[in-house]
């Protein structure tokens, strides 16, 4: 889905773990399409594929990456792994 250039955008914010910036992680359909509302509004941190693999069992998502009001990353990314897991929204 994503290019190496937005992959390694990626890499590099998820590797600052700047707490001033917000993560809402998408599902995409089988058309390319957002689904809302998000499945999830986190931080940047290293783990964050890491979850989207084990926790929502990996799939085709939109990251979006905002620094209040200002865009700093929003593109689709492909995550290995099953589907098997219960979709959810963490508190």
């Amino acid at each position: 889905m994503s290019d190496e250039k937005n992959w390694i955008k990626l890499y590099v914010i998820l590797s600052e773990e700047n707490l001033d910036l917000d993560v809402y992680v998408y599902r995409v359909d089988s058309r390319g399409k957002r689904q809302k509302p998000y499945l999830w509004h986190t931080y940047p941190h290293e783990g964050l594929l890491d979850t989207l693999r084990d926790e929502y069992g990996g799939g085709d998502f939109h990251i979006m990456i905002r620094d209040g009001n200002q865009m700093v990353l929003s593109a689709p990314y492909s995550v290995e792994g099953t589907r098997t897991r219960i979709q959810r929204r963490p508190r």
